[in-house]
């Protein structure tokens, strides 16, 4: 299983703000290994395996990047939304929400369901704004809590475990590749 997480910083709600040139250019620094990531995952599909790629909520990586070429029709798609907190992220001892989207060409609900665990709304959360002593509250909410990774890992061993082939993709049309291409040529 191909797992990742994209820097986010260009096409999170954070460079929302930015000035329209600082941001175009930050996402133009990353079009080319958006453009790989996605000819991988398109890859693992085709070869019968799975990805799985981590994105803020609401980033615009999953529409305004080379990675949302992954929602093409042909594609097996599945996506999911958990929250960071139910799986133990805190700054300081405090709760961060920091709501997570996952895409995936696997059944991330019926293959790890913690994947899918939203907070419950029974407890405050620490507003990632500012910097406290150790630094920026956004750079530090950047690590994955260890209850994320282990769902993560829970994923990839029961793709692991998965019937063999049953992902490969065969009737996955020419046509996705052009699409592909295209974007190359841009």
């Amino acid at each position: 299983t191909l797992c990742g997480s994209p820097d986010c910083r260009p096409w999170g709600n954070n460079s929302r703000g930015w000035e329209q040139t600082k941001k175009d250019h930050a996402r133009a620094g990353q079009t080319l290994t958006l453009r790989f990531w996605a000819m991988m995952c398109s890859l693992q599909v085709v070869m019968g395996r799975a990805y799985m790629i981590e994105q803020p909520r609401g980033s615009d990586m999953y529409s305004d990047s080379p990675v949302a070429q992954l929602a093409y029709k042909e594609m097996d798609l599945h996506k999911s939304v958990t929250d960071q907190c139910v799986h133990g992220a805190t700054i300081s001892n405090e709760p961060i929400k920091k709501a997570t989207e996952l895409w995936s060409n696997k059944d991330i609900v019926s293959l790890s369901p913690n994947l899918t665990k939203r907070c419950d709304g029974t407890h405050k959360h620490l507003q990632l704004r500012g910097n406290n002593a150790r630094g920026s509250l956004t750079q530090q909410a950047a690590h994955f809590p260890q209850g994320l990774c282990d769902s993560i890992v829970t994923f990839a061993d029961n793709v692991a475990h998965d019937a063999p082939n049953e992902g490969r993709h065969s009737a996955l049309k020419s046509d996705f590749w052009d699409k592909m291409r295209d974007e190359d040529a841009k």
